[in-house]
């Protein structure tokens, strides 16, 4: 229900600003000595060389929305759904 009171470490998203000026903003998946991949928020997925990396910054902030859940008994909806089988969208 509170989503940004506690983060697990492999939920902390890292902005990168690229030379080019450009942020993206996602979570490592997986890094190498040239270059970083960053799952991005539509699922997808970037390669980013490390030469092209001005800044990176870890992002403290939980990537599911704040407010989303705002009840216990939406909160065990939720966990119900994502935890069921085979959960079907709505």
């Amino acid at each position: 229900m509170l989503p940004n009171k506690q983060v697990a470490e492999p939920f902390r998203a890292t902005r990168f600003t690229l030379a080019s000026g450009k942020d993206i903003v996602g979570l490592v998946v997986n890094e190498t000595a040239d270059g970083v991949e960053v799952l991005l928020p539509d699922a997808t997925r970037k390669q980013i060389a490390k030469k092209e990396i001005d800044e990176r910054t870890r992002i403290d902030l939980s990537p599911m929305p704040a407010g989303l859940v705002r009840t216990p008994a939406e909160l065990r909806d939720l966990l119900a759904y994502i935890l069921s089988d085979r959960p079907q969208p709505p």
